[in-house]
């Protein structure tokens, strides 16, 4: 008794919701319609800037690890925005690294602008991508 009753449930129910999406609904007379808006595909900006996220967060273990042999022989924590000057070749020409807050050596920071300066990426067009890396005490 309980089976043919969800039978019989289920088919009204499909019933119901095959109906209901295939009756188009019809503009009223006089009326126009706009089209729907469809999600373009990502530009070639947007996509360069994520695979340059991407790689940039795949890198910064490179500079934790550093930082843990820094702070080894000197305590020291900080935060640092890094700008990165990406030619389109894909190589990093340039990268400013300024201390937001806190005290990590000018050594320390040397040397992780030696590291960033050896990271590629995989572009056809010049970009500048600014980020932040937080050092801090372990």
């Amino acid at each position: 008794m309980k089976l043919s009753f969800r039978l019989i449930l289920f088919a009204s129910a499909a019933a119901f919701v095959f109906t209901a999406c295939a009756t188009p609904s019809s503009p009223r007379p006089g009326t126009t319609t706009t089209p729907k808006t469809t999600q373009t595909e990502p530009s070639k900006e947007d996509s360069n800037v994520e695979h340059v996220r991407n790689v940039v967060n795949l890198r910064q273990n490179q500079l934790q690890t550093l930082y843990r042999k820094h702070t080894a022989i000197k305590a020291m924590q900080g935060e640092l925005v890094v700008k990165l000057y990406i030619t389109e070749e894909g190589i990093v020409q340039n990268a400013d690294i300024t201390l937001d807050s806190g005290n990590l050596s000018d050594e320390f920071i040397a040397q992780a602008r030696q590291e960033i300066l050896g990271w590629r990426f995989l572009l056809r067009e010049k970009l500048i991508y600014t980020f932040k890396i937080q050092f801090r005490k372990l």
